[in-house]
């Protein structure tokens, strides 16, 4: 398969991204973990250029007293430029660039909040960062409450500044003694945000999980137990893999040639409370709907950036 998988390890004692080459079991460590005076992290491709962007944090006195920038690296590692500094009392991380670089996608959150519903399920802001022309950045507030929404790691449309999410409400957090407070959102399902026109629309009621081809007009996303791909020129909206109700799909991708889906899945044996279950892997194309042999990336339950 093609591209280039990078996958950050989270801080530690010996914090490194590994880059992982598809169908080979070649992977390389990148010692991306820590400046003089900061903390890296959250390592996205950047797309025109073989660097990165990532989360810098400096470290306070106290947690809600941190702060947080977002910054382009080199694939080596090294602070090259810092984009985005967060207000103070905010955390802010990259969520994705738009195809040429252009645009920065910034999620961030308060820091000061004492409640732990807040704390478990946080409501986020979504900054569009235009690199061109800064004054022309946009903060969307109140964008989706965590982590009910996805913008998964590749949402950009190849074509126009364009980007897709989605929003669902299964997940709930209840403490005991207090009613359950629900986040008053948008109706469930896959949205289309025009950057230019500062508009956003609902294309999928229900759907989830969306994830942009990198080389058609066209989306791919899950709903009522399938994996989906709309055509967007089109209309046409056709099934490529059907799942049993048993199982949960994770980590949907396209491959960067955009000829084939890849998801891992969790097929649950019973209740899903009773803990039995296995795990895998799955390669489709798009244009059969087959399933395709393939070596296995042992990733789709990680946080991933493929080019």
């Amino acid at each position: 398969m093609p591209g280039h998988i990078l996958r950050w390890t989270g801080l530690g004692t010996d914090p490194h991204a590994w880059v992982y080459v598809p169908g080979s079991r070649t992977q390389t460590a990148v010692a991306l973990g820590r400046g003089q005076e900061a903390e890296y992290s959250g390592f996205k491709w950047l797309n025109t250029e073989p660097a990165l962007l990532g989360m810098e944090r400096h470290l306070g006195p106290t947690p809600a007293a941190d702060r947080y920038r977002v910054a382009r690296f080199s694939s080596a590692g090294q602070l090259l430029e810092r984009g985005y500094e967060a207000p103070v009392g905010e955390q802010a991380w990259p969520a994705s660039p738009s195809r040429d670089d252009r645009y920065w996608l910034i999620f961030s959150k308060s820091l000061h909040n004492d409640d732990p519903l807040a704390a478990l399920m946080p409501v986020v802001a979504l900054t569009v960062l235009d690199r061109h022309c800064p004054d022309k950045t946009v903060r969307l507030s109140g964008f989706g409450q965590l982590p009910n929404l996805e913008l998964n790691e590749s949402p950009w449309l190849c074509r126009g500044y364009r980007f897709v999410y989605s929003l669902e409400y299964s997940t709930q957090v209840q403490i005991v003694g207090r009613p359950t407070t629900r986040f008053q959102g948008a109706p469930a399902g896959v949205y289309l945000y025009d950057v230019a026109k500062g508009q956003r629309r609902l294309l999928v009621p229900g759907g989830r999980g969306a994830v942009a081809s990198p080389v058609a007009y066209g989306v791919a996303y899950e709903k009522d137990h399938a994996v989906r791909v709309l055509d967007l020129t089109t209309g046409l909206d056709r099934t490529v893999y059907r799942s049993s109700p048993r199982e949960r799909l994770q980590g949907l991708h396209w491959t960067p040639d955009g000829t084939r889906l890849y998801f891992a899945y969790t097929r649950y044996w019973g209740p899903a409370a009773w803990g039995l279950f296995t795990t895998g892997e799955k390669l489709i194309e798009c244009s059969t709907g087959k399933e395709r042999p393939f070596l296995g990336l042992q990733l789709g339950f990680t946080s991933y950036s493929w080019r």
